[in-house]
């Protein structure tokens, strides 16, 4: 058996099939997590690129706020401390939304997205989904 075979539980093919190494991994989890590592990936951008995307946002007063995916490092907990209700987080990863909400003061809404082929689904079935491959 494949080592990303042991990654198949919810999330998508290709995400466990070429990335289980740095996205999945508890082992990697940790290690891509440090500062050094985040900067060097990013060719030493990693903090222009963080204060360049919050100077962006800007939330209004009763607005809620979805950051689709993960990040390494700290732009989730700066994002969440701006916010102005709470920060909703989405992933196909529940260890890396755990390590989210770990690093953060404020709770999170966090939600698992799961891949599954609709095709094999039974809400599939019965409604007649065609699934292009």
């Amino acid at each position: 058996m494949a080592i990303y075979q042991k990654f198949l539980d919810g999330v998508p093919w290709y995400l466990a099939r070429h990335y289980w190494w740095a996205y999945l991994w508890t082992g990697s989890i940790w290690f891509f997590d440090h500062q050094p590592i985040i900067n060097a990936i990013l060719f030493g951008q990693y903090r222009r690129l963080m204060d360049e995307t919050l100077s962006r946002y800007r939330p209004e007063a009763g607005s809620r706020t979805l950051q689709l995916t993960c990040v390494y490092g700290r732009l989730t907990s700066k994002l969440s401390a701006t916010c102005e209700g709470m920060l909703h987080l989405v992933d196909a990863s529940m260890d890396q939304l755990k390590l989210a909400q770990r690093k953060c003061r404020e709770p999170l809404a966090i939600a698992r997205m799961h891949a599954e082929h609709a095709s094999e689904t039974e809400a599939a079935k019965k409604n007649s989904i065609n699934v292009l491959r």
